[in-house]
């Protein structure tokens, strides 16, 4: 072999071989980014906004004050003193074992 012959040259690929794995992963990029914007809108009508009804639908009959002195009178709040007395016909309020015996007491004529 001479100096002046040269190497031969590798045969061409096919034209479908070329940038396969660019092309791979150019497609791939493309439905992960259209998966994560069709999760996003579902995520959305799903739960986001249903979730942002029930909240103005709470907060629009929602009276704080009132709130506020069930916490008082459950003494709940350990920053305030209990200084109004209990409610009878608060719903929020467990009923009192001692109801009975008191509505018994009052009814019975002492002897």
């Amino acid at each position: 072999m001479s100096s002046k012959e040269s190497p031969k040259e590798a045969p061409s690929r096919p034209k479908i071989m070329r940038n396969i794995h660019r092309n791979k992963l150019l497609t791939h990029v493309k439905i992960g980014v259209g998966i994560a914007l069709v999760s996003a809108v579902i995520f959305k009508f799903a739960v986001q906004i249903p979730k942002q009804n029930r909240y103005a639908e709470f907060y629009s009959n929602y009276n704080a004050d009132e709130s506020f002195e069930r916490m008082v009178i459950a003494d709940v709040l350990s920053s305030t003193k209990c200084e109004k007395k209990k409610k009878e016909t608060d719903p929020c309020l467990p009923p009192d074992p001692n109801q009975k015996k008191k509505e018994e007491a009052v009814v019975a004529p002492p002897k």
